[in-house]
């Protein structure tokens, strides 16, 4: 770099006079020359990238040229500059075609960082190269001096500053040149360079030095270890044709490596030969150790062929870890017709070695290749090469083709193909290691003809996530199709840290120049189902989205060709110049409803811009039209909006206009933006109109960011205006804000009312503010006051607020606040002062109670604000019974803060969550340090007694926590991390956890006790026993982790006295493995004996994609009421489980047993009872049982969201499928199958009856048919039939519906009355002829079959056609079902009798003496008994 900016001064230098004297006769004076010629060379010579300045010239038709300052500056600014640069020359000796020049010299040369790469669209380079101009002159330079040379720390990695000086002399063939270069700061090191050379001779003679002390130049600049002092010498003479020169590199003054290199006059020419060897360990990292160990040689050998070209006998190379050799011939035009090349890179022993850069590793590679007249072939094989967080186990590259005719340049041609492909890629990103699959593949073949572009018959790039591909010819341009498809961007999810979904495709053809950047291409593309994980841009993106166009881009700039973009929801185009001197560009864009965007708006829109004229100053046109829109439900027609101006950087000016119509009242706005020549913004003539509601005023902003100007507001009705913010807003609001700046002082004044205000979930009841403020950016003098009542910001309430500001002395502000809550109150007061630089916040008072609760400050603090940083001294707030928070030290450039926290109240979260119910306390130590834009802290953090209401109605006790650890680079290292709860409950962390990126590290051991369960089956009466044990890392990136590790159960028993089933011997070992947990084993034992297995994995991302095996032998599985059954199976969950999880596989019912309640159908109603004045304990438990028995009750309304569980079972039960109950006695067997949805099962065959039975009342019928059909849970649907036929009547009996609730019906042939359908049923005979005891019988029937008290239709028509007064279905002592019959044998005595289904008879007498006094008599099966009763009612 600093040869070029030497060879700039000079020929900037040189140039200026020259260019001047040919223009001479052009410009009459100096001072016009100078003037024109400074612009025309600034002019010419500048990019918008970078310009170059020249400074005042004096002299410049003189032989003594000085020019004051050169410098070069890219956007960012300067980054090179000359001071005083001053030649003297001889003019006349220009005459003799000499250039004489007897002194270039600079004051000094600054280059305070690299140049930044040219921004935005730079045109396409213009055909041809850069070559310098032959000078037809002697040079002679007598001396060469610029004593300051700077590089910056940026550059050097400290500033530097060299003194170069020399002279040079070409003249009559012969050469001679000195060049010295000494480091002046730091002190220390030299270059010096003499070469001299003769034309006749054609001796030559080289003298090249650098040496250097400790902490030197190069080995700072190379970071050798150590520094230590360098020496770098190039010495040799002779004849070109029997050269030699010495090379040696040295340290600490001894020699490391060296050797000779010769020139020498073979047969066929020229001849070279060098030979260095030596150890370079001592430069070397030790880390990159690998590469230098032991001996490095460099041997090279070669010359002029016979006929021409060039033959390079041997090439090697070896070092510690690398072997390389190469040979081969070039023809005369340099065209390699023989090439051979073996090398090897890898360590004897094997292991990995470090490559620079420290981010990467590799094991070890090969590479091998020939290439000649016939064919070439090439391989290149990598082992092993991890790279941060991705590795590849090996990469392979096979190649050849055919070689003819190479030594012939208008003959030779070449074809080519190509194989590669990396394997068994990996990543610790989980979500990296998704994108890239497994493998990378990559193919390409083709052939290439002397004077002919390469034909590329196809490239293809293949990965998990992408295929591109080429296809065309390649020669100073790219010509073909290009193409790119993402089958599937899901793979994309993790590293997004969102789920993803979709896929798209693009195609393009045309033209891509090698250089210069130039391009010309027509695309087409489309994406499908594209889903980003934004419910705004997924509704957008819905269906498939096509993108199609041209685009061309050449030295006026970019070209676009009609480019669309859309879908049904959207479009977007783009069409004309996008250039770098002139614009000529549309863009448009609609949305079909912008309720895809927002649920508060619906309705079609569209925008249209145009730029126009300068690059620097286009003229913009832009239309916002929106012809109806609904705006939280009101209409809004006719929108327009418009701004017409132009832009030139952020230089802004122009009209800004809108227009539209809200629900019929006219919404008007209109502003002038201009920016003036300093750089100032201002609006003027804003005037926002809707109804009633107005905004006005006029505003500048200047580059400071000091705003001037008035605004007025005035809005009496917020609710009609809301809809236009897409807010829910009501209340009234108005006004008055004045800005002004004094010198450098931002200073305001405000005056305003609100009533009623409320936007979304926030309200003011009322307030007035009317404060003024000065120096508001610096240290603020307030004075006014501020009132509000019934103030609510979420949960935060305050009923009243009143503020004071008060100014004291010129610039300093007392304040007070006060404030009352519905469970609290707020004091606050303190002042603020200007003090040295900056200024002082005192604060005097601070105190905050709510709902018992209270907090202060224990002191007054005073808070000091300086440049250099904010210092706060130690300020204790006492919070609660004993807590305490103090916090103390200081933010500027770094931090130093110290916070501690004492038995703080955990209760204090109970305020903003009511429903938290947290207990506990919490205290902590942190310490800050870093800086505030990149902050660290050590934290020890320690809890006792903590729980919220949630973990206690589980029965989890109260937890202890203690942490330690630091928090530092956007990462928190856990030291460790426990927390400990009674019962054995224990979990321990320790590792590094990045909040971005990949690197987290965390080490996981926990123990709990499975009756922590017991609080959640407590319900039930449940209860779990036994231990869960877990051993786990995550590793990988917040967003993607992946987990690996291990959970155990062991001794596991789990009891449910509500069904009566126990499993005993639960064991399990569950194993993580990134993103999945793998069920090793899973088992438990069933009463009896039998086994429940579970196997599989599960996956850890929220849709918890499963592949599960549940096995089942012999298993007693029962509900506790209904059914009981012995099962074998073998059942598949697969799928995600979150989603639509498929359950699969066979069932085998060994036995079974349904049971049909023998009392109370289902729809037997409960008592209404109310509970006076119950203790504490009652009222506790009958609202448990409400919840319970809401919990067991269907809900209204929709569905519960959750997963859409498929079936695909099959169920097999060949035999003893018993039904028992209410008499029936049956037997079933079969094979059915459950298919479909859980919501909408689908069963496929069913159980069919084997035999069975119905016993009424003695009577055993069979029954002619019966089936059984599962509906998705151990409640069937039942369907018996029975009949029996006697005097030319059938009578069927039907038995249906679920189990826990059958349904009996009654039919016959031909049809008859219901009690009389059931006489012939039971008796064979019509009820008419029935004896009062079978009348009996009948109605203990019909308890039996309906299972207790039935319905008033069957037992009335009895009663009606018998003649009885009572006939009821009640039940004995026993609780057994019976039936009661009563009839009046005359006015006061009354006879019934009672007969049950276990054959218990009762007969009873009562005889009504008087109203009151009663006699009873009662005999039985069981025996008598009588007695005198006397009722009376109250």
């Amino acid at each position: 770099m600093r040869r070029r900016i030497i060879l700039f001064t000079a020929v900037a230098i040189v140039a200026v006079p020259l260019g001047l004297r040919a223009l001479a006769p052009a410009r009459a004076d100096d001072a016009s020359d100078k003037s024109w010629f400074i612009t025309y060379v600034e002019d010419t010579i500048s990019t918008p990238d970078q310009k170059i300045s020249l400074g005042q010239i004096d002299g410049a038709l003189s032989s003594d040229v000085r020019i004051s300052s050169i410098t070069i500056a890219d956007r960012q600014g300067v980054w090179l500059t000359i001071k005083d640069a001053h030649l003297v020359w001889s003019r006349l000796a220009l005459m003799s075609k000499k250039l004489d020049v007897d002194l270039l010299e600079a004051g000094s040369i600054e280059i305070t960082r690299k140049p930044n790469p040219p921004q935005g669209v730079q045109p396409a380079a213009s055909e041809g190269g850069f070559s310098l101009p032959e000078l037809p002159v002697s040079v002679k330079l007598g001396k060469l001096a610029v004593p300051v040379v700077k590089l910056s720390a940026a550059l050097a990695g400290e500033d530097t500053v060299f003194d170069v000086g020399g002279n040079a002399l070409l003249a009559d063939g012969k050469l001679h040149s000195e060049l010295l270069i000494k480091r002046t700061q730091p002190a220390g090191g030299d270059l010096t360079f003499t070469a001299d050379f003769d034309n006749a001779t054609k001796q030559l003679g080289l003298n090249l030095s650098l040496q250097e002390p400790h902490g030197g130049f190069l080995s700072s600049m190379l970071k050798v270890p150590g520094q230590p002092p360098l020496g770098f010498t190039i010495v040799g003479s002779g004849p070109l044709d029997n050269f030699a020169a010495d090379i040696a590199l040295s340290a600490d003054g001894n020699k490391l490596f060296g050797g000779k290199a010769t020139l020498a006059q073979g047969a066929n020419g020229v001849t070279f030969k060098a030979d260095l060897g030596g150890n370079l360990e001592r430069l070397v990292d030790p880390a990159y150790a690998d590469f230098v160990r032991g001996q490095s040689a460099l041997s090279i050998e070669g010359g002029q062929a016979a006929g021409g070209g060039y033959e390079l006998k041997h090439a090697t190379v070896k070092s510690g870890v690398l072997d390389l050799a190469l040979s081969g011939a070039l023809s005369p035009d340099a065209f390699p017709t023989r090439l051979k090349l073996d090398g090897k890179f890898g360590a004897e022993d094997g292991h990995d070695i470090l490559l620079p850069g420290g981010n990467a590793r590799i094991k070890g590679m090969t590479l091998a290749a020939q290439f000649g007249d016939g064919g070439w072939t090439a391989n290149f094989d990598l082992q092993k090469l991890a790279a941060g967080t991705v590795a590849a186990e090996s990469a392979t590259i096979k190649a050849g083709g055919d070689a003819q005719n190479l030594a012939d340049p208008q003959k030779r041609s070449l074809t080519f193909k190509v194989d590669g492909r990396g394997d068994k890629l990996s990543s610790s990103d989980a979500g990296l290691a998704k994108a890239l699959g497994s493998s990378l593949g990559l193919t390409a073949a083709g052939r290439w003809q002397a004077g002919q572009p390469v034909v590329v018959d196809g490239v293809r790039l293949a990965a998990n996530a992408f295929q591109a591909g080429f296809t065309g010819v390649v020669g100073s341009k790219m010509s073909g199709i290009y193409s790119l498809a993402t089958p599937d961007i899901s793979v994309f999810s993790g590293l997004a840290g969102r789920e993803l979904r979709g896929k798209a495709d693009l195609t393009a053809k045309g033209d891509v120049a090698l250089a210069g950047g130039g391009l010309a291409l027509t695309f087409e593309g489309k994406a499908s189902d594209i889903v980003l994980g934004d419910p705004r841009l997924d509704a957008v993106l819905k269906g498939a989205t096509d993108l199609r166009g041209g685009v061309r881009r050449d030295t006026a700039g970019l070209h676009f060709d009609q480019v669309t973009l859309g879908n049904p929801q959207f479009n977007a185009s783009a069409d004309g110049l996008y250039g770098a001197k002139a614009m000529d560009f549309k863009a448009a864009a609609s949305l079909s409803d912008i309720k895809l965007v927002t649920d508060r708006a619906s309705g079609a829109v569209e925008v249209t811009a145009s730029l126009k004229g300068s690059a620097e100053k286009p003229d913009v046109v832009a239309d916002l039209t929106a012809p109806r829109l609904m705006l939280q439900g009101k209409p809004f027609t006719d929108g327009k909006a418009n701004f017409t101006g132009s832009v030139a950087g952020p230089a802004v000016n122009g009209v800004f206009s809108l227009a539209g119509q809200l629900d019929r009242m006219p919404v008007k706005a209109r502003a002038t933006i201009a920016t003036l020549p300093d750089g100032t913004h201002q609006i003027n003539g804003l005037n926002v109109g809707a109804g009633a509601a107005q905004l006005a005023g006029d505003l500048a902003v200047a580059p400071s960011g000091r705003a001037s100007g008035r605004l007025n507001a005035a809005i009496p009705d917020m609710a009609a205006i809301a809809p236009l913010l897409l807010v829910k807003a009501s209340g009234s609001l108005t006004a008055d804000i004045g800005l002004s700046v004094d010198g450098t002082k931002q200073n305001a004044a405000i005056k305003a009312q609100a009533k009623a205000l409320k936007v979304e979930a926030n309200s003011i009841g009322s307030a007035t503010i009317d404060l003024t403020g000065r120096d508001l950016t610096g240290v603020p003098a307030l004075e006014g006051t501020l009132n509000a009542a019934n103030v609510q910001a979420g949960s935060f309430i305050l009923s009243q607020l009143q503020a004071t500001a008060k100014s004291e002395g010129e610039n300093a502000t007392a304040f007070q606040l006060q404030g009352t809550m519905p469970k609290g109150k707020l004091a606050l007061a303190g002042a603020v002062k200007p003090a040295g630089d900056g200024l002082d916040a005192r604060l005097d008072k601070l105190d905050v109670s709510q709902q018992g609760i209270s907090a202060s400050l224990q002191s007054p603090v005073t808070i000091a604000s300086r440049k250099s940083g904010v210092t706060i001294p130690k300020a204790v707030l006492r919070i609660g019974q004993g807590g305490v928070v103090s916090v103390d030290g200081k933010v500027g450039e770094t931090l130093a803060m110290n916070i501690v926290v004492g038995q703080l109240p955990l209760s204090l979260a109970n305020i903003a969550s009511p429903g938290l119910g947290a207990t506990g306390t919490l205290s902590a130590n942190v310490k800050l340090s870093g800086k505030p834009a990149d902050p660290a802290a050590e934290f020890d953090v320690k809890g006792s007694g903590l729980s919220v209401a949630a973990a206690k109605g589980f029965g989890i006790p109260a937890l202890q926590l203690a942490a330690n650890g630091r928090y530092a680079g956007k990462a928190v290292t856990i030291g460790n991390a426990s927390l400990t709860g009674a019962g054995g409950l224990s979990v321990t962390a320790r590792g590094h956890v990045p909040l971005q990126g990949s690197g987290l590290s965390v080490d996981v051991q926990a123990s709990a006790p499975l009756a922590l369960a017991n609080g959640a089956l407590r319900d039930r009466g449940g209860r779990a026993t036994g231990t869960l044990t877990l051993n786990a890392k995550a590793g990988g990136s917040i967003s993607a982790p992946a987990v690996s590790g291990q959970a155990v159960i062991a001794g596991g028993t789990v009891t449910d006295p509500e069904t009566g089933m126990k499993l005993t011997g639960i064991g399990s070992t569950i194993r993580f493995d990134r993103d999945r947990a793998t069920i090793a084993q899973f088992t438990a034992t069933t009463q009896g004996g039998g086994t429940i297995g579970v196997s599989g994995s599960v996956g850890l991302k929220p849709d918890f994609a499963a592949d599960l095996k549940i096995t089942a032998r012999n298993a007693k599985l029962t509900d506790g009421n209904l059914a009981t059954a012995i099962v074998s199976s073998d059942i598949t969950v697969r799928g995600p489980l979150m989603a639509r999880p498929v359950i699969g596989g066979r069932i085998d019912i060994q036995r079974a047993e349904i049971t049909i309640p023998e009392r109370f159908a289902a729809n037997a109603a409960m008592l209404g009872v109310r509970h006076l004045k119950p203790p504490r304990e009652v009222t506790q438990t009958l609202a448990k049982a409400k919840e319970t028995a809401a919990a067991g009750k269907p809900r209204k309304g929709k569905a519960a969201s959750g997963p859409n569980v498929v079936l695909d079972l099959t169920i097999d039960a060949p035999a003893r499928i018993f039904v028992r109950g209410r008499g029936i006695d049956a037997e079933l067997g079969g094979q059915m199958a459950l298919k479909g949805s859980v919501a909408a099962i689908s069963p496929v065959g069913f159980l069919e009856m084997r035999r069975g039975s119905l016993d009424v009342i003695g009577q055993h019928i069979v029954f002619d048919s019966g089936k059984v059909t599962l509906v998705g849970d151990l409640d069937p649907n039942i369907d018996f039939v029975a009949s029996t036929r006697s005097s030319a009547i059938t009578v069927t009996v039907r038995v249906t519906g679920r189990a826990s609730d059958p349904q009996i019906v009654l039919s016959s042939v031909p049809q008859l009355p219901q009690d009389e359908v059931m006489a012939r049923f039971l008796f064979g005979r019509s009820i008419q002829d029935l004896s009062p005891l079978q009348l009996a019988q009948l109605a203990t029937a019909v308890a039996q079959l309906a299972g207790g008290p039935s319905g008033p239709g069957l037992l009335d028509s009895i009663r009606k056609s018998t003649g009885l007064d009572n006939l009821g279905v009640v039940t004995d002592s026993s609780g057994n079902a019976a039936v009661q019959a009563g009839t009046y044998i005359g006015d006061k005595i009354y006879l019934g009798v009672t007969s049950g289904v276990g054959g218990q008879t009762d007969a009873t007498i009562n005889l009504d003496v008087t109203r009151n006094l009663k006699l009873r008599g009662q005999a039985g099966t069981e025996g008598s008994k009588g007695g005198i009763y006397y009722e009376r009612e109250y």
